[in-house]
Formats: structure tokens, sequence, C-alpha cells
């Protein structure tokens, strides 16, 4: 009832039906009201930690004391800003509760939709495919772990977990690939592990792995096995047909890379995460890139001081044996779709 009241508030005054000069103070306290609610801001209670998240948990949490607080003075552009990001997520994991993690101000900050205008946009083009009933909504149920946000208009999901089954349509739309046919993913920068639990859902049933920055990449970890999914090790992916590893050491993946050299169908997928990376990193990934023939990403026109447009022109002639397709994301200004196929 608080949330009708508030809702009916907060309408009437955006939309002016109460004098604009008098209410002032008040739109902005009700506006105020408005968004914690709508984002869980305020505070939820859980229930006690089962004996499985109690695991999860401390494993998490003894995982990031072996991570130190990174010194910023000397730091610039893209670099600084993950590394505030990373100090920011290894302060919240020791100061609240991990199973809400997609309300903490990091994650929806920088990887998470929420209920943005362009969602719903988003999910007419998934609603008017005509594998939508028996595929897309299947795929984009959402769970509650890490207590996310439901999509105002699909409360079955939220707006990032939709925003990704768009990405994946698009790609199938221009490649004609699907999903469950491709033998193997690499994911550069893999947020918080959604993207790869999406394929899950869809049917994707062989080796998927996560390249992420060291605190990122714990925080996958937490949330798939959170969600039951197999995690592999380093030393066992080789021996293993299906399952998910996540790594932040550069050698390693260059190792892992190279046992997959003779898998027929790769796709590699960078959505967002590429462009915000320094050159030199970039340049390295894609180094490792050879042998591959799929690709997905999204990059912004530019990112801090890197005109991205140049740099991605620049990628596309380089892998001169992909049929790529460019284009201008409409729902987000300033960026863009780039697709290859090899196949």
């Amino acid at each position: 009832m608080v949330r009708q009241l508030i809702k009916k508030m907060y309408r009437k005054i955006y939309l002016r039906e109460f004098s604009y000069g008098k209410i002032s103070m008040v739109r902005q306290l009700i506006k105020k009201m408005y968004r914690k609610i709508y984002l869980r801001e305020f505070s939820k209670k859980l229930n006690l930690p089962t004996e499985k998240e109690k695991t999860l948990i401390d494993e998490l949490m003894n995982d990031f004391q072996k991570i130190s607080i990174i010194d910023t003075k000397d730091l610039s552009g893209a670099t600084l800003t993950w590394a505030y990001n990373m100090n920011r997520l290894r302060e919240l994991i020791f100061n609240d509760d991990p199973r809400r993690f997609l309300q903490w101000d990091v994650i929806r900050e920088t990887m998470f939709a929420g209920n943005a205008r362009y969602v719903l946009k988003v999910l007419e083009s998934l609603r008017n495919s005509n594998i939508f009933d028996e595929y897309w909504q299947k795929g984009i149920i959402e769970s509650e772990v890490g207590l996310p946000s439901r999509c105002h208009w699909f409360k079955n999901s939220s707006g990032n977990l939709i925003h990704h089954a768009y990405h994946l349509q698009q790609f199938e739309e221009k490649t004609n690939i699907a999903l469950n046919t491709i033998d193997f993913v690499f994911e550069f920068g893999g947020g918080y592990g959604s993207m790869c639990r999406l394929f899950n859902n869809l049917g994707f049933n062989n080796k998927y792995v996560i390249f992420d920055l060291p605190s990122f990449s714990l925080l996958q970890k937490y949330y798939l096995k959170s969600l039951g999914y197999r995690l592999l090790t380093v030393n066992g992916f080789c021996c293993e047909r299906s399952g998910i590893l996540c790594i932040s050491d550069f050698e390693e993946l260059k190792d892992v890379l190279k046992i997959t050299i003779s898998v027929k169908r790769k796709l590699f997928i960078g959505t967002w995460s590429i462009s915000e990376t320094p050159i030199d990193l970039r340049n390295s990934i894609f180094s490792l890139l050879g042998n591959f023939n799929l690709f997905l990403l999204t990059y912004q026109d530019k990112f801090k001081e890197v005109d991205n447009i140049d740099y991605f022109k620049n990628i596309q002639k380089n892998y001169s044996s992909i049929k790529w397709d460019n284009w201008k994301i409409e729902h987000i200004s300033g960026s863009n779709y780039l697709i290859g196929n090899g196949i």
C-alpha cells in the first residue's frame, strides 16, 4: 500500500497536477522515496543464510582477504576507474551482505541496466520474435541470487537480463548461428556473470571462459556457484567437455586458449568491456583471437581519451576473413554493435 501511495503521489507531482511552486521540496522528497522503493534501496530483511550460502559467503570473503586495496594516486583514465570499482567492491564485500550485491552502487552503476526506458524497447523486440514463448521467455527468467530489481514491464525478469538477451538476439539474427551450436565462448569482462548464466539458460552446454579483473572474477564465481553452475579450475579445464572457468591471470588465459585451438565455432564476447580497457591490454587480448570466427562486441564512440570508432575500424581490417556488421545502437546514444561471422 505504501508503494502504491508513493507511486501515485510521484505521478501527480510529475504530471504537475499540483502547483509546482508550492511543492518543490515535497517533489524532491517524494522522488527520493520513489527511487529508494523501486531500486530496493530500503533495507529488505533477508532470511538467515542457508548452509550453502554461508559456505559461499565465507569462500568469497576468504578470497577477497588475499586481494589488497589498490593505491590509486598514480593512476588515470580507464585504469583509475576500474581500480576505484575494485576497491569499492572489496569494501562492500566486507561491510554488507553479499546476498544483496545487485543493489550495490558499484554494480548498478557499471553493469546493471535496471529499469532504464530502453529496456521496454528491447523487451518488445524479444516479444515480437516468433520464438519468444519457447526460447527467449524461458531464457530471461530471473533468479533471486543477488537480490536483483525486477523489470517493471516483465516481472519474471530484470532489465539487465532482458538487455543481455537482446544482444544475443542481434547476434543470432545477423549470423544465423544458434547459441547451442557454439563450441566455445570467451567473454572479456563478464560483469557479475549474467551473460554466462543466460547462455546456459538458452541451452549452451560447452565450455565458457570469463576473463576479468581479480575482484570481479571472484564475484562471478560466487554468483555462478550460487546458481548451481559447475565451475572449472585451470588444471581441470582441458579434461572437461563443459563447464565455466573464471580467471584473471593473462598467462593462464593464454594457456587456456591454446587448448581450444582445434575447436571449430569459437565466440568472443565483449559488451562495452573491451572498449573501456587500456589500449595495451586490448591489443594483447586481440592478439590471442586469431583463430576465433565469431564476435559479439559493443562499444562507445569514445571512452576517456580513446577514439573507439577508429580503433574498431582497424580491428575489422585486421580480421579481414570475418564478415562484419557494424551499426549504431538506437536505444543507447553514442554506442555501437560490431558482430562478426567467419564461418
